[in-house]
């Protein structure tokens, strides 16, 4: 696996290149709901500032990938 400032959008999200809107919508969800402030899991294994920058990272590669 890639360091995360090496990955592209699409390994960001997991999904394969040429997914389709409804895939990449389905997995920012996804990978959202596990980084999200409330998330029990990322909490124990990510600081605040670590979360928000996988957050970002998240929503840069949806924003990127979504706009045809």
């Amino acid at each position: 696996m890639e360091p995360a400032q090496e990955q592209t959008h699409y390994q960001t999200l997991g999904i394969p290149i040429g997914a389709s809107p409804f895939e990449i919508h389905h997995a920012y969800l996804e990978a959202f709901e596990l980084y999200q402030d409330d998330s029990m899991a990322a909490s124990a294994f990510f600081s605040d500032s670590e979360r928000r920058e996988i957050l970002a990272r998240l929503e840069d590669a949806y924003l990127t990938l979504i706009n045809p």
